[in-house]
């Protein structure tokens, strides 16, 4: 074998170790990249869900406030206004509500999805009962009913 012979063996072995350590790049960096891209979906779909519930959480707590403030009012106008204010509040949480229930959700989020919606049933009806006894001008049973029951069933929310 000449050395002619010898020198194109080792540029040819070299070359074949040259294309599989750049295939081996080529797949590895394909690799990363799909990996970030999914992570990227991952934590896309998590500030989503956290933006709903963190609206959903604002509109629970905003409502509860709405009608202490409501409880400490003597001009019914001003009552009123912020009534306005409590349903539109209802309105967000509810909008927040049905689009979190369009994104995929695990067990634990549709367990928690459906706790949820039960408490929101239960402490509904007592904020109405507070906005029914103001609207009867029995703001003190309006301000305990709600300090009582209607804001222990919203934090629970």
């Amino acid at each position: 074998m000449s050395s002619c012979q010898s020198k194109l063996r080792i540029l040819g072995s070299f070359s074949v170790v040259m294309a599989l350590m750049v295939m081996v790049a080529a797949v590895g960096l394909s690799r990363m990249a799909e990996n970030n891209r999914r992570m990227e979906m991952i934590v896309d779909q998590y500030n989503v869900k956290t933006g709903y519930l963190v609206t959903m959480y604002n509109a629970a707590r905003e409502r509860s406030i709405r009608l202490l403030r409501m409880v400490s009012m003597d001009d019914p106008f001003d009552r009123d206004e912020e009534y306005l204010r409590f349903n539109e509040l209802a309105a967000d949480f509810a909008v927040a509500r049905i689009a979190l229930s369009q994104v995929k959700q695990d067990p634990e989020e549709v367990y928690f999805y459906i706790t949820q919606r039960e408490l929101t049933e239960q402490s509904v009806p007592l904020m109405e009962q507070v906005v029914q006894l103001l609207v009867d001008d029995n703001i003190k049973a309006a301000t305990d009913f709600l300090l009582h029951h209607a804001i222990p069933a919203q934090d629970k929310v």
